[in-house]
């Protein structure tokens, strides 16, 4: 890989790599603790954003503040956290294969260990995604739990739902085919995965809007019914009057809140 680094501020790098996953230069930004010890494993999370954000926007937001905040009140020990670009390609690998963005998120992984000391355990790792980003976050680490522990959605799309609303829109048919390739979205659909036996020996947390769309709601009640069909519990925070925004569901407390619960998870609270 070609590497080219530039600094949004002393301790939020960001990298642009050649991914082979997707066939061109993107980047990824990486928080890390305040002071950096080399001889120290740290604890891995990787953050995926939504629809119409990026890496950048993250680290310049609101969210990079709430997590130093969580970090400094002792909700959860220092990280180092990754935070690829995922631009619009729905954090998978495309039916037809031109971009795998599901892939890149791995890629960008591999990637960082080779700069950072991170933990290979996966009840070290943890991957978390908002909207777009949650339906990446738990398909992937369904898929993964090799390398993923810990799993946090906060309103996931349940995309058998959005490709039936909406069958021809680009952003669902670059990723799943046109006309949609139903076996392929069942591939990729956590609750699918659930359903097969996944996530036994993960821990998922998912935090969703009491008034979001049906493929958000309605989704996450799917999902809840599937892991308890299962047997998997799953931690669950519903925002009364929440909808698909930042200003009443992902708020500063849902942040924290699961924050909380990862940090206990890795204490052993």
């Amino acid at each position: 890989m070609l590497y080219l680094c530039s600094l949004l501020f002393a301790a939020e790098p960001r990298f642009e790599v050649q991914s082979k996953a997707l066939n061109k230069e993107i980047h990824y930004t990486v928080w890390l603790p305040k002071s950096v010890d080399p001889q120290k494993e740290y604890p891995l999370l990787i953050m995926l954003h939504g629809l119409g954000d990026s890496d950048l926007n993250w680290s310049r937001g609101r969210v990079l503040g709430v997590y130093r905040s969580a970090v400094d009140q002792g909700l959860l020990e220092e990280h180092i956290v990754l935070v690829p670009n995922g631009e619009r390609g729905y954090w998978s690998n495309h039916l037809d294969t031109s971009r795998r963005y599901g892939d890149w998120v791995l890629e960008a992984v591999s990637d960082l260990e080779r700069r950072y000391r991170v933990a290979e355990d996966p009840s070290r790792r943890t991957l978390m995604g908002l909207s777009m980003g949650a339906f990446g976050a738990l398909s992937i680490g369904l898929q993964h739990p090799e390398q993923f522990g810990q799993l946090v959605a906060m309103s996931p799309t349940e995309m058998g739902i959005a490709a039936s609303e909406k069958p021809n829109w680009s952003l669902y048919t670059n990723v799943l085919g046109d006309p949609i390739h139903q076996p392929y979205l069942n591939a990729l659909e956590p609750r699918e995965w659930i359903l097969r036996g996944a996530g036994q020996e993960q821990r998922i947390a998912l935090i969703y809007g009491a008034k979001e769309q049906d493929k958000f709601y309605q989704g996450a009640l799917r999902l809840q019914r599937a892991a308890a069909a299962q047997g998997i519990e799953i931690a669950v925070l519903e925002v009364e009057e929440g909808t698909h925004s930042w200003k009443s569901t992902w708020v500063d407390t849902s942040f924290l809140w699961w924050m909380s619960w990862l940090g206990e998870i890795q204490r052993g609270d």
